[in-house]
């Protein structure tokens, strides 16, 4: 930056991130690569996330999955405008610089979890450091192993549903971030189900919980 914003510590693990204030409307975040005009994001921000980094806040706003080893950055809007603008990874040896517009005239750095509230007149730029650091792993660990356990992939997301019989017709299985509709008869239930009375704005209906 052209002001000090984070003093002599300006280095990050994770992610870069610029963001709009609590109050303010969305903002315009212009990106260059390596002197090279990218694209202007109206967003809520924009996330320059490592590969270490994009297992975080970068994948909640749906950034890819990158290995340590990749040799990449990726930049994911937060919440953009238009849908077309979607998440780009760059190649880690890019120097990326920012211009910001904004009502407000104010936004938001972030290095990881560190924030500073910065205005327009900040001239802002990313690149690689010039040194790596050293992580410690357990030899019953690895990168793959958890994926697999964080993100549940292989598993029976079936266990443990509820499940909720709607007017005798209809049944739903709810599990986490996945929903199923399908036909179910009087024949499925159980004298263990309890049958519960939902007062919904549009329909009234009854709902079945097992136990």
């Amino acid at each position: 930056s052209n002001k000090p914003i984070f003093g002599e510590v300006n280095f990050g693990l994770n992610e870069f991130t610029i963001h709009k204030t609590d109050s303010s409307s969305m903002i315009v975040v212009h990106v260059y690569l390596n002197g090279e005009f990218l694209n202007s994001f109206w967003a809520d921000g924009l996330i320059v996330a490592t590969p270490t980094g994009s297992t975080a806040y970068s994948l909640s706003c749906g950034g890819p999955i990158m290995f340590p080893d990749s040799g990449a950055f990726v930049i994911t809007p937060v919440a953009p405008h238009n849908l077309n603008a979607r998440p780009i990874i760059i190649p880690d040896n890019t120097i990326l610089s920012f211009e910001v517009e904004c009502r407000s005239n104010n936004f938001l750095c972030s290095i990881d979890s560190r924030s500073k509230h910065a205005d327009t007149t900040h001239q802002l730029a990313v690149k690689k450091a010039g040194f790596t650091l050293k992580l410690v792993r357990m030899p019953e660990s690895s990168y793959l192993k958890t994926l697999r356990e964080k993100l549940s992939w292989g598993e029976d997301t079936e266990t443990g549903n509820f499940l909720l019989f709607i007017d005798y017709q209809v049944f739903i299985r709810i599990n986490c971030l996945c929903i199923r509709i399908f036909s179910a008869f009087k024949s499925n239930f159980h004298p263990k189900y309890r049958i519960f009375d939902i007062k919904h704005p549009i329909f009234d209906f009854q709902v079945q919980i097992s136990a």
